[in-house]
């Protein structure tokens, strides 16, 4: 699927050891995941049109839902909506993200691709450092294996990426994992650049995240992710390089969902009330 390439990887079959994936010693990359997590607004929403080869091929949508004080349910999905389209393909990868943290508790990508239906189930344990993934298509298999402290996913990636400082030239280092794929991504911010979207003219910092795309196509380039400089931290394009054509997801709407719910103020002054025992 075009938007949810994924870092390029290895297969995560006894772990990958945290210590021969860092970055060759590069004092000026930083991990990822040591910032605060800021968690988006329930129901906020990103809407894209997905454009293959120059044509209009489907729609794609970024979005959260229900936000609490403990889970984060993020959502990408994708369908082809034209007879332009290769091939009929629906898929949403859905992510659980710890509110507090900002990792992943538990991932399920479900996926159409013609006629071939598959779902990949990941949960993690943070206390014991595994990951277990089932996966269910044309066989049903089931893995566990050691993770890095602060794996991701690759939706879970981009809604860090949101509120991380974005200077141009800043890098990051993540483990993502993608099914039963670990990987290593050194993400950098290449520049600024604006942009005409949906929405109107935008700032942003553009963002190189390496990929390796192991579904239908063979992806030649990394990605890059648009993402605008103002406190909105909108995702405006997605863009994807592949041996055969050039995949874009260009922002159509934003919605900002709702606004956080303030606690409960307590009243500073009871009201009076009335003693039944004493009333005449």
């Amino acid at each position: 699927m075009l938007l949810l390439a994924a870092p390029a990887a290895r297969a995560a079959d006894d772990g990958l050891d945290p210590a021969s994936t860092t970055a060759a010693g590069d004092a000026r990359v930083t991990a990822g995941t040591t910032t605060a997590f800021v968690p988006p607004r329930s129901t906020e929403r990103m809407e894209f049109t997905l454009s293959y080869l120059g044509l209009t091929m489907g729609k794609a949508r970024l979005f959260s839902g229900k936000v609490d004080e403990t889970t984060t349910p993020i959502f990408l999905q994708a369908q082809t909506a034209s007879i332009a389209s290769i091939f009929t393909l629906k898929q949403q990868l859905s992510s659980y993200v710890d509110t507090a943290t900002g990792l992943p508790r538990s991932a399920q990508l479900d996926a159409l691709e013609g006629s071939y239906r598959h779902t990949d189930t990941t949960r993690y344990d943070r206390d014991r450092g595994t990951a277990t993934v089932r996966e269910v298509g044309n066989r049903d298999e089931v893995r566990t294996f050691g993770i890095p402290p602060g794996t991701l996913d690759f939706v879970s990636l981009v809604y860090r990426l949101r509120h991380l400082p974005l200077a141009p030239g800043t890098k990051y280092l993540f483990h993502v994992l993608a099914g039963r794929i670990l990987s290593t991504a050194e993400v950098e911010v290449v520049g600024r650049e604006e942009l005409s979207t949906g929405i109107g003219k935008v700032q942003t910092f553009k963002v190189r995240v390496p990929t390796a795309f192991a579904g239908k196509f063979a992806e030649k380039h990394p990605s890059f992710v648009w993402i605008t400089d103002d406190p909105r931290r909108i995702v405006a394009r997605i863009t994807t390089d592949f041996a055969i054509g050039h995949a874009t997801a260009s922002l159509d709407s934003y919605t900002p969902g709702e606004a956080p719910v303030a606690p409960a103020m307590e009243a500073a002054v009871d009201t009076p009330r009335k003693n039944p025992a004493s009333t005449p």
